[in-house]
């Protein structure tokens, strides 16, 4: 009989024995896979637009389509400039490939207008291209716009407003808000020239960090009875009068 209940005790510690050594074992991990339609890391980071590789061609713009632009940006503190023939050309002027858009404008009529134009938050940037030099190297050209902070938009000044491209369709794109609203430059004669082609006539261009500048467009125009031609610096936009070196920066 106690041979018989050490048997039964054995057995049962056996088998608590082996169902232990089961039960603590870790099951083996599979190696990680990545499935082909998972995605890596480096296709969920975010990439840039791509850019174009030329200006896409776009039909001359409409005087009302000039009209809705400039109220998209500046709601009602401006009214566009008619006196002036031309009062607005399109054309690529911060050379990134997507078309620009140049209207002369001034504060519509009130107080409210003026603080509007003037707010440092406004959506666009208020400067003076005559004040912007571009010596050599042109981060000091950045430095002296910093510094020069341009005076206050006064009743009755006419101004030059660039709303810059996005995408294919430039200017015309609802989300081409990036404006430029530029003081004592709005002449007459406004149109755009590439630089390209004034390039290739030996037409007298201005320099941008030592070299003359290679593409895109500049606003040519007369102002104040001497020719001249407002162009991208990378960060603003300054005027190069053409003529006698005495009439240069």
């Amino acid at each position: 009989m106690w041979l018989k209940s050490a048997s039964i005790v054995f057995l049962f510690i056996l088998v608590v024995g082996v169902l232990t050594q089961f039960g603590c074992a870790k099951p083996e991990r599979a190696p990680e896979t990545r499935t082909e339609a998972e995605p890596s890391p480096e296709q969920l980071a975010p990439r840039p637009s791509p850019t174009p590789e030329a200006l896409t061609p776009q039909p001359p713009p409409r005087a009302d389509e000039v009209t809705d632009a400039v109220r998209r940006i500046f709601n009602d503190v401006v009214t566009i400039d008619k006196t002036h023939n031309p009062y607005f050309v399109a054309g690529d002027f911060n050379a990134d490939k997507s078309e620009d858009l140049a209207v002369i404008v001034k504060p519509a009529e009130g107080d409210t207008p003026i603080l509007a134009i003037n707010d440092e938050l406004a959506n666009w940037l208020i400067r003076e291209p005559k004040k912007i030099m571009v010596p050599k190297p042109l981060s000091q050209a950045r430095a002296m716009e910093i510094r020069s902070k341009p005076d206050p938009i006064r009743k009755g000044d006419e101004l030059l407003a660039i709303v810059h491209g996005f995408g294919p369709t430039g200017w015309r794109n609802p989300e081409a808000r990036q404006t430029f609203l530029l003081k004592d430059v709005a002449g007459s004669d406004l149109r755009a020239e590439s630089v390209k082609k004034l390039t290739k006539s030996n037409a007298d261009l201005p320099l941008l960090n030592g070299q003359v500048i290679q593409n895109g467009d500049v606003l040519a125009e007369t102002l104040a009875g001497g020719k001249g031609l407002l162009f991208w610096t990378g960060s603003a936009y300054s005027w190069y009068p053409q003529g006698s070196p005495k009439d240069k920066h």
